[in-house]
């Protein structure tokens, strides 16, 4: 796979070494667009550069996204010049998926596949389009807890890059992802401080995020996490500071068991995950991690 063009020049990366092996890129699940790849392909290639080195998959699976629609090129018609787009989707027709994290999605089925594929034929997509969407589908496999690692198979087939995978659900049952948890309810309004003013500089660059924490009152604090339910449903959480000793809460003031829904288990519900940019944090911040490159949005 050839290297993209990437800013800064890949010169001026941090060197890949023994003591950081890791160049860390990731996106939600699904099949992307080229632009998404190539984020991969330079992944590879910094990894590539030290025998140590290795690429960090991460998989958005707590995004409330559709891995399942996909738009497929059509070759122009007679008399036409252009080419258009055919958008079919890969889903069993049961409940909605859009709204709904990634996590707990079905994953699809080979007859959905199959249906998907006929109706792509009909509409004009090349053969050869969809037996490769085939073979992808078939390379990642039916058998699988939810469609976020689906999806993410079939993306690493796509664009042919070996690594290990991190469901971005699981990051806050790692040591530093549970200390954060503590820290953030021991002392909550500087959690949320310092996550909004992320989101200001992002937005400041020109992204456009809708990002920032918005729930402040006398008795609660909002902290930068989500509580994930089995339906794929995203609760706002929030550290209830009315007592001394603080406890969290979601957004209909249940109270929240953080030792039981922090895990690393991806069937165990509810589950506390990271949103945006303190799952950024903790990728970034990890101890053997060189690099972590992003797209440009």
């Amino acid at each position: 796979m050839a290297e993209p063009v990437v800013e800064p020049p890949r010169a001026r990366w941090p060197a890949v070494t023994r003591a950081r092996p890791v160049v860390v890129t990731g996106h939600q699940p699904g099949l992307w667009h080229s632009g998404i790849a190539a984020k991969y392909a330079a992944a590879a290639a910094h990894a590539a550069t030290h025998p140590a080195g290795r690429v960090r998959h991460v998989v958005v699976d707590q995004d409330a996204t559709d891995p399942t629609v996909l738009e497929l090129p059509v070759p122009p018609r007679r008399g036409y010049t252009g080419w258009s787009v055919h958008r079919v989707s890969l889903d069993d027709g049961g409940e909605p998926r859009r709204g709904r994290a990634v996590a707990a999605q079905q994953a699809v089925t080979e007859a959905a596949v199959e249906r998907a594929i006929a109706a792509a034929r009909a509409a004009g997509v090349e053969a050869a389009v969809c037996d490769r969407l085939r073979a992808l589908m078939h390379a990642a496999g039916w058998a699988h807890a939810s469609a976020a690692t689906q999806f993410a198979a079939a993306a690493m087939q796509m664009v042919g890059v070996d690594g290990e995978q991190v469901m971005a659900s699981t990051l806050l049952a790692s040591p530093p992802g549970g200390a954060l948890v503590e820290a953030m309810l021991a002392d909550p309004l500087p959690a949320m401080e310092h996550y909004n003013a992320a989101v200001i500089a992002v937005e400041r660059s020109g992204w456009r995020t809708g990002m920032a924490l918005a729930g402040l009152t006398r008795e609660w604090v909002e902290l930068p996490l989500w509580l994930l339910d089995a339906a794929g449903q995203r609760r706002r959480v929030y550290a209830d500071i009315a007592d001394s000793s603080h406890r969290l809460v979601d957004e209909r003031g249940e109270p929240i068991d953080a030792r039981a829904c922090i895990s690393d288990d991806l069937g165990r519900w509810p589950r506390l995950a990271p949103r945006a940019l303190l799952m950024t944090a903790l990728l970034r911040g990890a101890a053997d991690a060189a690099v972590f490159i992003h797209g440009r949005g």
